[in-house]
């Protein structure tokens, strides 16, 4: 560590943002991302680090199926609540408007 203290981008201050890619938008650096695109980003990077990732996402079956997932946590932005059979999809989706501090009830509902 004390080798690279003074090395980028460890001599920066490093958020949860910078690591999510959600303090600036790649493409266009001088606008801000909506929730809804915060979202997606997030839950693909948790998906990514295996914070209750799906499995075999290398499979189309099972791809698709992620897909599916983030598009309903994202698009849950403009809801009040999620409510899902998906425990995987609703761990996520509750971790990132925790964090976000977005006011959305999730429920996992178990059949």
């Amino acid at each position: 560590m004390e080798l690279y203290k003074d090395k980028a981008p460890y001599n920066e201050e490093y958020t949860l943002e910078r690591f999510f890619g959600l303090d600036k938008h790649p493409i266009y650096p001088d606008r801000k991302y909506h929730t809804h695109q915060k979202v997606t980003v997030a839950y693909n990077i948790l998906n990514t680090i295996g914070y209750y990732s799906d499995p075999k996402t290398h499979k189309e079956d099972k791809f698709n199926s992620f897909m599916s997932d983030s598009s309903h946590a994202t698009m849950a932005t403009f809801c009040d609540a999620l409510f899902s059979a998906d425990e995987r999809l609703t761990r996520k989706a509750f971790a990132i408007y925790e964090y976000l501090k977005i006011g959305i009830r999730v429920e996992y509902v178990v059949l």
